[in-house]
């Protein structure tokens, strides 16, 4: 409600008759007072809600997924009805500041991810340098084109269970694409702790190096990964493929071994499906326990990148093997031939392990 009395614009040129001082104005249009009004009010409400959402929800780590779920939909339900702008989630993170010493405040993430994907505008950019305790679980569910910046030290568990549109991540992330549905993620830091665990589609393209930031040998690649692809453009330190049941997986580097950092790797553990191609050496084992699958390694299998004199003979590749194929083309690629148990293993195209498909025994 307007708190003056309406004003008139005199035209342009116009000419004002004696008898009528007011005839020829038009009003003076009133909308823009009143949108500051309902913004006001809007803003208002989210915060409003998120005060709410924050006294409901409970701190925990790690996070567990039905207890993510059910504070994700909580948010929703608060904000029903309420729909802002990318610029208006600006104003409201920047509204957030004094709260940061909240021992639940990491969790704001989901609450921002459900103003994310209820909002008015396709395109978010999510800014994080004034935010010294970082959100986690930015970009859960996403369905929007979501950029994140200027973040501060890392942020985890980006693009849970994404469901399309696109996440651009401008900083380290400690999980990336856990049950991702569909959509990109882009990510442009150090990628530690986990990448597309419980996959079923979409695409995570990781431009630097995965798992040299943190718990370096903790960082899993498509754990039980069901769909999709990942492709990681340089070398890694942790495990790729274990338990994959489906997908593609691409590593452009080596495996356990990156950055000048020494530590095991391995691939194609537990497998039972998928594809996984490797363009340079695996410091590790490859397909222990295999039982499905395919994996390419286009360079050598070694047991350490301590001494490669004095550990290229341990045989690293095809323990408890019992399906699915295995190719390196490589120098180096010893079978476990004591407990090799069956699948196909082959060398620079010659196979050295099990029998052609058909071969009879």
């Amino acid at each position: 409600m307007l708190a003056h009395a309406e004003r008139r614009i005199a035209p342009s040129g116009g000419i004002v008759s004696v008898s009528d001082p007011f005839r020829g104005y038009k009003k003076e249009r009133s909308q823009a007072v009143r949108e500051a009004d309902t913004k006001e009010g809007t803003m208002a409400k989210v915060h409003n809600a998120w005060l709410e959402w924050m006294s409901q929800v409970t701190s925990r780590k790690p996070p567990i997924q039905n207890e993510i779920d059910e504070d994700y939909n909580l948010a929703i339900s608060l904000l029903e009805g309420i729909s802002i702008s990318n610029r208006d989630l600006e104003g409201f993170i920047i509204s957030l500041i004094p709260y940061q010493d909240d021992a639940k405040f990491r969790l704001s993430g989901l609450f921002i991810s459900a103003l994310i994907n209820t909002g008015k505008d396709d395109e978010c950019i999510i800014s994080l340098k004034n935010i010294d305790c970082t959100p986690q679980s930015l970009g859960y569910k996403n369905t929007k084109n979501l950029t994140i910046t200027d973040v501060k030290d890392w942020i985890g568990n980006v693009g849970h269970g994404m469901e399309s549109g696109v996440i651009i991540v401008n900083g380290n992330v400690a999980g990336i694409g856990d049950k991702m549905k569909g959509g990109t993620i882009i990510s442009n830091g150090q990628v530690f702790a986990s990448v597309g665990s419980y996959m079923e589609g979409g695409m995570i393209i990781a431009n630097v190096e995965v798992g040299i930031a943190r718990h370096l040998e903790s960082c899993n690649v498509g754990h039980e990964m069901k769909g999709g692809r990942i492709l990681v453009k340089g070398g890694m330190t942790g495990n790729v493929g274990d338990n994959m049941l489906g997908g593609r997986i691409e590593v452009e580097g080596d495996i356990g071994w990156a950055s000048g950092i020494n530590t095991s790797g391995s691939v194609g553990s537990r497998m039972n499906g998928g594809k996984v191609s490797v363009n340079g050496n695996v410091f590790g084992r490859v397909g222990w326990s295999m039982e499905n699958g395919f994996i390419a390694i286009f360079g050598s299998v070694y047991d350490s990148m301590h001494n490669i004199a004095l550990f290229t003979e341990f045989p690293m590749i095809g323990t408890l093997m019992v399906g699915g194929q295995i190719n390196v083309e490589g120098e180096n690629a010893k079978v476990d031939y004591k407990y090799f148990k069956a699948g196909r293993v082959y060398h620079k195209g010659k196979l050295i392990a099990g029998k052609e498909e058909g071969e009879i025994s």
